[in-house]
């Protein structure tokens, strides 16, 4: 057994050198949580090294977690659990257990200081969690607690090695069993809890270890869960209610295989789960990860901030995730980025628009008179009527003051009727070149 920091404002229980129970030497404290203390000892006879697990007197709750943690982890004798060497009271009354000590870290921690871990110890630890609970549930025992924080990884040259922490909030099936999960309350940590434990603990079954290992196993994975919300009401409501998020994208069947395994462990209809954590157990040994380049990650969601009712969340495994796939806030920048460069692309065009010389507006007439005024069948003789003369438009006696005027107005009695290019009487944008001015002298001559 071993435990986190320490808070050296609160004062300890047992001093260093202190015997307690006339059997263990109190070396000095290792850890301490909100219902107790953990302390490394030894055993006066033996000379084992043990971890010494107390709760305070004052807190009833944590007496009862204490004892039925007792109870359900010494009928287990899996390798992959935290094994209870004994248990009595202090001079003062309060209750402590005796552990093994372990040496290394739970994984909670782990994720806080590496980072997610490989496919590979990620399969691996959760498997042996599995095979752990696969024990616990045919003695009748459900944990109920399934989370980082309560899979020690202990420190070993070889593979990795867990064991499985905390059977205070354990459902015993049992005749006197009595659970304690007081009404109305939620026992356990919302996030890696099963929909069916969040509406009501007391009807739990070991479907809900299945749950919860699928969470877990997701999170070691990726460094988030499925299911994310500071607010623990909306994040219990996402869960009984939301289809998990979850941020594996395989690319071969081994990959493939794992993505399905999570899946089903998350299946909100327990019927549709692992039927047992064996069968969990087995589906993860049969997947075999030779290449971690075979897992990679979605695009991660907001960040969720930390509360107490929720498990530390892993920011070195998020700045990963960051720098390998772009997050919906960098899509929107790029998209902002993209507009802007636009907009500025339509300014510059008007503006390189608004600096060349403007066209003459006579074929531009012409053309308007051609769309909205009809030509008679018979066409009048021509009149010269300007010595200067367009290769596609003769244009009429008058200019109209305005394009517009001309397009409205009826031609008068007895003025001559514009002749049309083909261009023109087609409705074909005329060319770029425009033609030359009009010698406004020649113009004034010819009318007198």
């Amino acid at each position: 057994m071993a435990a986190g920091d320490t808070d050296d404002e609160l004062p300890t229980r047992l001093s260093p050198g202190e015997t307690v129970a006339g059997r263990y030497r109190v070396d000095h404290l290792i850890g301490r949580g909100g219902m107790g203390e953990i302390y490394r000892a030894e055993h006066l006879l033996t000379g084992q090294d043990v971890a010494l697990k107390l709760v305070r007197r004052s807190n009833e709750e944590a007496q009862r977690r204490l004892l039925r943690e007792a109870k359900a982890a010494s009928r287990l004798k899996s390798p992959h659990t935290a094994r209870v060497l004994d248990a009595d009271t202090l001079a003062s009354g309060d209750p402590f257990l005796v552990f093994e000590l372990l040496d290394g870290q739970d994984l909670a921690s782990v994720l806080r200081a590496r980072g997610r871990l490989s496919a590979k110890d990620a399969v691996a630890a959760i498997a042996q969690a599995a095979s752990a609970l696969g024990e616990a549930h045919a003695l009748g025992i459900v944990h109920r607690d399934v989370k980082p924080s309560n899979l020690f990884m202990v420190e070993s040259p070889g593979p990795v090695e867990i064991k499985v922490l905390d059977f205070g909030i354990a459902k015993v099936d049992t005749a006197s069993d009595t659970s304690v999960t007081i009404t109305g309350s939620v026992m356990g940590s919302p996030r890696y809890m099963s929909p069916e434990q969040i509406r009501d603990p007391k009807r739990t079954d070991a479907r809900t270890d299945i749950w919860s290992l699928g969470v877990t196993l997701h999170e070691l994975l990726t460094g988030y869960a499925p299911f994310e919300e500071s607010y623990a009401p909306a994040l219990c409501a996402m869960i009984t209610s939301e289809q998990p998020h979850l941020r594996l994208a395989p690319t071969d069947s081994e990959s493939a295989a794992l993505l399905s395994i999570i899946e089903r462990c998350l299946e909100k209809d327990r019927k549709k789960r692992f039927a047992s954590a064996a069968e969990l157990e087995e589906a993860l040994r049969a997947v075999v990860i030779g290449d971690e380049r075979t897992l990679s990650l979605r695009p991660a969601s907001a960040s969720t901030s930390n509360s107490d009712t929720l498990e530390p969340q892993d920011t070195s495994s998020r700045a990963g995730l960051r720098a390998s796939t772009p997050a919906p806030t960098r899509d929107r920048s790029r998209r902002s980025i993209a507009l802007a460069i636009s907009a500025l692309a339509a300014v510059l065009a008007v503006a390189w628009w608004a600096k060349q010389p403007a066209p003459s507006a006579e074929p531009v007439a012409a053309a308007l008179v051609s769309a909205t005024v009809p030509l008679p069948m018979t066409t009048a003789p021509e009149q010269a009527t300007s010595p200067v003369k367009s290769p596609e438009v003769d244009l009429p006696a008058e200019q109209p003051s305005s394009p517009t005027a001309s397009a409205s107005a009826a031609p008068k009695r007895g003025a001559p009727l514009p002749r049309l290019s083909a261009w023109a009487s087609s409705s074909v944008v005329p060319p770029e070149s425009a033609p030359p001015p009009l010698d406004e002298a020649a113009v004034l001559k010819d009318r007198r």
